[in-house]
């Protein structure tokens, strides 16, 4: 009872969401397999915005019970940085899973690419974006392109072309993996200073800002690396 007579009401406490590992896995899973699927399945012009958005809802969605990662980068970045009482063997297993979603999404993303009907049994793959036309088509596998080129592509470009791919060959190795480390950086930056600091604790606009990042970095570099930012994306294009 309290001081006035009334009955003090407890205030629920709330849930540690590191505490259920089964959980956190499980949703580091669905979430990096989702984000991968956003990034593989939209062509390259909407891919920052699809991207984004995935992004956005589902670190407000899986906040409260993984942390939101959805990125290998940012899981180690949050253990280096100690935040989220993410420990090395916490990070090992956010690790393995996102790796095991993004995989998964590879899978996925290729069984769900259409065949052309006039085509015998040949196709598309999932888009890779941002590769040589000469990788695309190895990639791809391609002699014909679904609901985009009327019959058999011309050449490797317009196959390529079809596929989603960018013909980037131009573009020096050094540039692509500088723009790569820049855009997860910004990713990483944001994400620790929303979601894991006592000064912007129970703020309502993590999850926008780390959508809003991933907008930023894509729409700026997504034309030089191909706009992974997230090693899990990043295993589209060899698994």
């Amino acid at each position: 009872m309290g001081p006035s007579g009334m009955r003090r009401l407890k205030t629920p406490e709330r849930r540690d969401p590191l505490a259920d590992v089964g959980s956190r896995l499980v949703c580091e899973f669905g979430g990096t397999l989702i984000v991968c699927l956003s990034y593989a399945l939209v062509e390259p012009a909407s891919r920052p915005v699809a991207l984004a958005c995935a992004v956005t809802a589902l670190v407000y969605a899986g906040s409260h019970v993984s942390g939101g990662h959805f990125n290998p980068a940012v899981t180690v970045a949050t253990w280096i940085a100690g935040r989220q009482e993410q420990n090395f063997v916490n990070t090992l297993f956010h690790v393995a899973v996102q790796i095991a979603g993004a995989v998964t999404a590879s899978k996925l993303a290729k069984s769900l690419a259409l065949e052309d009907p006039g085509s015998a049994g040949s196709s598309c793959a999932a888009p890779y974006p941002q590769v040589p036309v000469e990788a695309c088509v190895q990639m791809s596998n391609c002699t014909s392109c679904p609901g985009v080129l009327l019959g058999n592509p011309t050449s490797a470009t317009d196959c390529a072309s079809a596929a989603g791919c960018a013909y980037t060959a131009s573009v020096d190795p050094n540039t692509s993996f500088a723009a790569e480390v820049i855009g997860v950086a910004v990713l990483c930056f944001v994400m620790l200073h929303t979601t894991t600091t006592r000064a912007t604790a129970n703020n309502s606009f993590f999850g926008i800002a780390a959508g809003c990042s991933v907008l930023s970095a894509l729409t700026a570099f997504g034309g030089l690396s191909g706009g992974a930012f997230n090693p899990a994306v990043a295993m589209l294009y060899v698994s």
